[in-house]
């Protein structure tokens, strides 16, 4: 009998997934999600962050005319953004030809009309094809590059953040772009060129984690240091407690040139084993 039980932390994480429900209730909506990241998204820190206050300071800070979710997984924050701006064009971006389907079920069963879903990766050019990693033990964690085991590789579009924004004829206006790519995001960035530099109001919302970043064969550094030198680049330090800071104040605090290197290792030791990450706030 014992030789059936689950004999790696991989097998243990698979066979948990099983026996849970497909759906999670955040209350106020439903979450349908794949079998490969039931147990991630019945994490606590998920329901704190969907009843989280962040939201309704962007929206006080800027009205968003369109909102692209890079790397939208199953959903869950396209629902976020799509009842948080209502008023506003949703685009999910999720290159995973499997999750597709889950997206537009949560949007429907949650009667959210103001998504579009788009099954492409997101980099620095439009492509016909890029091979994605799709990793078979947890779908969160799928990516372009960086995965060394354990994963299906398959053939998808890639397109890129300014691109989107041209499909859908939208040339100015107030537009916020969340980026969560498993070390990509310096590509998804080098691909934001019109709308950093156009007549737009941007903000971005991207996480910035070194070691993926490396694992992707990029320079976080680097990477860092770019950004901080072209843009208004500000670590997000919103903590959702019953007194909380006004946007304005989160946007107030850039990260200087000089300490974007120090930046970086802060944020590696965010995590005992040097993979640490954070999300950081971008503006003009």
């Amino acid at each position: 009998m014992s030789s059936e039980l689950p004999r790696t932390l991989p097998e243990l994480y698979s066979h948990i997934n099983k026996l849970l429900p497909k759906e999670i209730d955040f209350g106020e909506a439903k979450l349908h999600v794949d079998e490969s990241s039931v147990s991630t998204y019945r994490k606590e820190e998920y329901w704190r962050m969907f009843h989280s206050s962040f939201l309704v300071k962007v929206r006080e800070y800027m009205a968003p005319d369109v909102v692209v979710d890079v790397g939208a997984n199953v959903g869950f924050m396209t629902l976020r953004f799509a009842r948080a701006f209502p008023d506003s064009t949703v685009i999910a971006v999720e290159p995973n030809p499997h999750l597709i389907g889950v997206i537009q079920r949560n949007c429907e069963e949650n009667g959210l009309g103001n998504v579009k879903v788009v099954n492409a990766a997101v980099g620095d050019v439009v492509e016909d094809a890029v091979e994605l990693q799709v990793n078979l033990a947890m779908s969160v964690d799928s990516r372009v590059k960086g995965l060394t085991g354990n994963f299906e590789t398959v053939s998808v579009p890639q397109t890129t953040v300014d691109q989107i924004l041209e499909d859908e004829g939208v040339t100015s206006g107030s537009v916020f772009v969340k980026v969560d790519t498993q070390g990509y995001e310096d590509k998804v960035l080098a691909g934001c060129r019109s709308l950093m530099g156009g007549d737009f109001n941007p903000l971005l919302l991207i996480e910035y984690a070194p070691w993926w970043i490396e694992q992707a064969g990029g320079d976080p550094d680097a990477f860092l240091e770019d950004l901080v030198g072209r843009y208004r680049v500000c670590e997000n330090l919103d903590i959702d407690g019953y007194y909380t800071k006004p946007f304005d104040e989160l946007l107030s605090r850039p990260i200087a040139s000089a300490d974007a290197r120090a930046f970086a290792a802060y944020t590696r030791k965010l995590s005992r084993n040097r993979r640490g990450w954070c999300d950081l706030l971008i503006t003009r």
